[in-house]
């Protein structure tokens, strides 16, 4: 059976877009696209995000096709991600009043009924420790994205932040590092998201703010040390991505990893394991930015994750 998911990722710095096909389980790239413009769901009336959002309309009305689904990415700095001690046992109640003390804590000025949580499991290695990522999402944002594309009959059928859909690519792109302790670092221009998976498992998640490019190494480096103390014995391998991840800042990622004796360091690269029939043009594109779309086309595949909603 084949199914064609649009996946529309809302970056800081422009909205990306790509038609990803799985038929018989192959995955084919069939589109992709950038706007020009930004779009800022805390400002959805600038001029900015106007363009934007006539950009992508554009994109979406020349479809020669109707997608099957519908995914979006958001990065983590468009919604309140948050971790909490939890068992991974515990019922959806008790989930929700871990999760209201934190929005509590963080939004005084909301109600809970204001938002829309979902939640996957932290486990790791070698404390056992348990944990739960919260991804608390503002409903008036979402339904700002859904009343958008319900003018193309299209209806949101997943929504996941920026560095778990890089995980999806990561998975499928990656096969022979399935078992492997992996580092995932998403460098988005003033902050960096570090996770560490094992079979799509999640071990650990971190984000960091950064001041400047230079710092990126040892931010890198510092947030290693942790890992090792909490996480894991060993990471095998190291991939980043990111909007903001130039010649310079990925030099000093994989400078950072050979020092730390992670050998396998690199960027990840979304279209490793996909087949497309696009133009020499848009293979050219891909080949420029292949670093920034992990995001956009991992929201299209397979979850790895156990992905818990809580009302």
């Amino acid at each position: 059976m084949q199914t064609r998911t649009l996946s529309v990722f809302f970056n800081a710095d422009r909205i990306y877009l790509s038609v990803v096909r799985i038929d018989n389980n192959r995955a084919y790239l069939d589109y992709i696209e950038s706007t020009n413009h930004r779009f800022d769901l805390e400002n959805t009336d600038s001029p900015e995000s106007v363009n934007a959002l006539n950009e992508l309309e554009v994109f979406i009305s020349d479809f020669d096709f109707k997608p099957d689904r519908l995914s979006i990415a958001l990065p983590s700095e468009s919604i309140f991600v948050t971790k909490f001690p939890a068992r991974i046992n515990f019922t959806k109640e008790q989930l929700r009043q871990l999760v209201n003390l934190e929005i509590r804590q963080a939004y005084p000025e909301f109600n809970y009924e204001d938002f829309m949580i979902k939640a996957t499991p932290i486990l790791s290695e070698k404390t056992k420790k348990e944990q739960m990522l919260g991804m608390i999402y503002m409903k008036s944002d979402l339904k700002f994205i859904e009343n958008f594309f319900n003018k193309f009959d299209l209806k949101i059928d997943n929504i996941e932040i920026s560095q778990l859909a890089a995980h999806n690519a990561f998975m499928l792109n990656y096969p022979e590092m399935k078992g492997k302790c992996v580092m995932i670092i998403g460098y988005h221009g003033q902050f960096l998201d570090f996770t560490v998976i094992r079979d799509g498992e999640l071990l650990y998640y971190n984000i960091a703010s950064v001041s400047s490019p230079d710092k990126v190494g040892e931010a890198a480096e510092n947030e290693h040390i942790k890992i090792i103390e909490t996480a894991t014995d060993e990471i095998d391998a190291c991939y980043f991505y990111g909007s903001a991840l130039n010649k310079n800042v990925s030099l000093a990622l994989w400078e950072t990893s050979m020092m730390l004796g992670i050998m396998e360091a690199k960027r990840l690269n979304p279209f490793r394991m996909m087949t497309t029939e696009l133009d020499k043009r848009h293979l050219e594109y891909c080949s420029r930015t292949f670093q920034i779309y992990p995001p956009c086309t991992g929201s299209s595949l397979k979850s790895w994750h156990k992905i818990i909603t809580i009302e």
